[in-house]
């Protein structure tokens, strides 16, 4: 079967904050995702902090104010991807509010 990608925002919060999620699939299985939390900040949009497959394994990256990732995180071992994904996404908008916080602290 031939992999099929997808898109899609999820709104969050009041300050027109979003996550984007982005995953690719072989069947129903997910084989690689990126979600990723973006803060709209002097009116533009900075992302704070993303999830995803690169490397080959699930994993956080914690970025600072340039885009740059000054820590990564791994998930917790074995995960596969559609559970990693849908962790990702509860943590983020469960967590917002703290990352835009943590985020603005390291602006320079």
């Amino acid at each position: 079967m031939p992999e099929t990608r997808k898109h899609f925002d999820i709104p969050i919060g009041q300050f027109g904050d979003f996550l984007r999620v982005v995953f690719t699939r072989d069947g129903k299985r997910i084989t690689h995702f990126v979600v990723q939390y973006f803060a709209r900040i002097d009116d533009k949009e900075r992302e704070v902090m993303r999830f995803d497959t690169a490397h080959d394994f699930a994993h956080r990256d914690l970025l600072a104010w340039d885009g740059s990732t000054f820590r990564k995180l791994p998930m917790r071992e074995g995960i596969d991807y559609a559970t990693a994904m849908r962790e990702a996404i509860d943590d983020l908008k469960t967590n917002w509010e703290r990352y835009r916080a943590d985020f603005l602290r390291r602006r320079p």
